[in-house]
């Protein structure tokens, strides 16, 4: 029952982070594994969208989304106490354990999130292979006083193929396939900080998502 009650809880946490962003109107729960769990539901312009996201310590979240009929994944990273201006540009960088770190460029959602942009079929079929199999992620900010997050991707296999399923139901259902998803590979199984302006603030450690030491 207490397993139950703290799978509830976690769901609803993240819903609402969710939905707390300007791009979704609804979301519900599909799935979840280990940390991670899957969404789907409809944007504010009411597009079909589904996410996977694992949220930590001090409302950290790291979602990963597809809004029909994109070809390309979104990625929202968020924290309860960020304040972002919108459009401002910032560099993150996302690194799967020893796989070549990537360095990507966020904007501002002028909320509490910054978005990144994954273009492509076979860039977004990599990026979700690799989550897939990874054991750890780092996201560093290359800007800011906010540390670099560790996230421990337990359950991120189970997320990815219901997040991959999410969206062949919807293509199913248009009857179209703007997004490429092919079968994945099988495997074995403090102060206030911004990500946008310093210094690292000392590591602070969580179930998951949580500060590099």
């Amino acid at each position: 029952m207490r397993h139950l009650l703290a799978t509830i809880t976690l769901a609803t946490a993240l819903a609402s982070a969710l939905s707390s962003t300007p791009a979704y109107a609804q979301v519900a729960l599909l799935y979840r594994s280990g940390f991670w769990m899957t969404f789907g539901g409809f944007s504010a312009d009411h597009r079909p969208l589904c996410a996977a996201a694992v949220q930590g310590p001090e409302g950290r979240v790291f979602a990963v989304k597809w809004f029909s009929p994109n070809t390309h994944l979104t990625i929202h990273i968020s924290k309860d106490r960020w304040t972002v201006p919108r459009n401002v540009v910032m560099n993150i960088v996302l690194q799967m354990d020893h796989a070549p770190p990537v360095t990507m460029r966020a904007i501002g959602l002028g909320n509490n999130s910054v978005e990144l942009v994954i273009d492509g079929n076979r860039e977004g079929e990599a990026f979700l292979n690799l989550l897939a199999r990874a054991s750890v992620m780092t996201i560093s900010f290359l800007e800011g006083n906010e540390g670099s997050w560790l996230a421990r991707l337990d359950g991120s296999l189970g997320a990815v193929r219901s997040f991959v399923g999410c969206i062949r139901r919807i293509q199913a259902a248009q009857g179209t396939q703007p997004y490429s998803t092919q079968p994945l590979q099988p495997v074995e199984p403090a102060q206030p900080t911004q990500p946008f302006t310093g210094v690292v603030n000392p590591a602070q450690r969580g179930p998951t998502l949580e500060r590099r030491t």
